[in-house]
């Protein structure tokens, strides 16, 4: 959905159509939100809020930018909402608590390979410290709260701001 709606929101740009066998211009501008309904329900089906998961960061994350790529201004709330849901869930799941230490690993999880490796815990750091910078843009606003303590964010990113 959020690569479909990018490729019609690029201003001026080239829509190759023959790219989509069989499927019109009125058809392919519809799939995007016919999509994103369709992972709503796959998310509610798979109770995404009862079992932290790294598939469910990962795709609140991928909403924040479809709300942010599809939907005009004022949809600040539904961005909010999947972004409060990410910090939550990686937070269950201990992501933040990750560290500097290669051997700390995040929980086994049916998305990454299991045991201790590099990958598994790549993917987890890289995805707490997107989402860090998710909150640090968004706590620049004066009616947004921040919701990760600075000190949990890396030191690359220098957060000063108090929450």
């Amino acid at each position: 959905a959020l690569s479909l709606e990018g490729f019609f929101s690029r201003p001026g740009g080239q829509h190759d159509l023959s790219l989509f066998r069989g499927l019109s211009e009125s058809d392919l501008k519809d799939l995007p939100s016919v999509w994103h309904d369709a992972a709503l329900r796959a998310l509610q089906l798979g109770e995404w809020g009862g079992t932290p998961r790294i598939r469910t960061i990962q795709t609140a994350v991928l909403m924040g930018l479809y709300i942010q790529v599809s939907s005009s201004s004022g949809q600040q709330g539904r961005f909010l909402g999947w972004a409060a849901s990410a910090y939550r869930v990686a937070q269950r799941m201990g992501l933040h608590r990750l560290g500097s230490d290669p051997q700390a690993m995040p929980p086994d999880d049916p998305a990454l390979p299991p045991g201790s490796n590099a990958v598994k815990r790549e993917v987890a750091v890289r995805l707490w410290h997107h989402l860090v910078n998710i909150d640090s843009w968004l706590s620049d606003s004066p009616v947004s709260r921040c919701y990760v303590r600075p000190s949990f964010a890396p030191a690359f990113l220098n957060v000063t701001n108090e929450c």
